[in-house]
């Protein structure tokens, strides 16, 4: 294998000269070695950052702008300005096995971290339900809650699938009818990967009214209405 990275090597640096000699300011380079799995993802971006880096320090090359094109993106990212995430990579000289252990203990923590707390629609399902065990009674709790807000059956039917994520529009809307409080209303929105912004009125808005305890969602409706915002019933 020491081989086959002292190749891979001097392609990158082949491929940097002729950059150079062509007089190029700018050059998108893919990272090398990853087809047909031919070296391990975290060698291979070292590689790539390593000899890219080498070639960077030159004076004579500094003016250049050299794009890593990372595995699995569709867009690219300068290398001069992505230098903490790949020296993050930066491994000694360790068997392969060793050198694909990062990719292993990143999915064990985000498969722990995950299971440590509740996903949207497990959240969402336990403060409609609150602790109802019939289906009868949760099927009427369900009802009750999208009715409240003027939401349609057939848009709060689309929240029992389990991957379905709604927009933050959406969620702020069920927090409404759910009566929650601010950290309640930021709980669920987190689990859906949204928070409050401070800067959209929308979103102050609705918190304003929410930290007052007011749900009434006309009223609601009215004050977003006169802010030049989008109502709920249009979300």
């Amino acid at each position: 294998m020491a081989e086959e990275e002292n190749e891979l090597r001097g392609c990158y640096r082949s491929l940097l000269a002729l950059v150079y000699e062509s007089g190029f300011k700018s050059v998108e380079i893919p990272v090398l070695g990853l087809a047909q799995n031919s070296f391990p993802k975290v060698l291979a971006l070292r590689i790539a950052g390593e000899e890219i880096y080498a070639f960077l320090e030159e004076e004579a090359h500094s003016h250049i702008n050299v794009w890593l094109i990372l595995p699995g993106q569709k867009t690219t990212r300068p290398l001069q300005q992505a230098s903490s995430s790949v020296s993050m990579l930066n491994l000694s000289n360790e068997s392969y096995e060793e050198a694909l252990q990062p990719d292993r203990d990143v999915d064990d923590f985000i498969r722990r971290i995950r299971s440590e707390k509740e996903n949207f629609h497990d959240m969402l399902f336990r403060l409609i339900w609150d602790g109802e065990t019939s289906a009868s009674r949760r099927k009427t709790r369900e009802v009750a809650v999208y009715r409240s807000i003027f939401m349609s059956r057939q848009q709060f039917y689309k929240l029992r699938a389990p991957d379905y994520t709604p927009s933050k529009e959406t969620i702020l809307w069920l927090a409404i009818a759910l009566k929650l409080t601010p950290e309640e209303t930021h709980e669920l929105l987190n689990t859906a990967g949204y928070t409050f912004c401070r800067w959209k009125d929308f979103d102050l808005i609705v918190l304003y009214f929410i930290s007052k305890g007011i749900y009434d969602i006309m009223l609601i409706n009215e004050m977003l209405c006169s802010y030049g915002q989008k109502t709920f019933l249009l979300c």
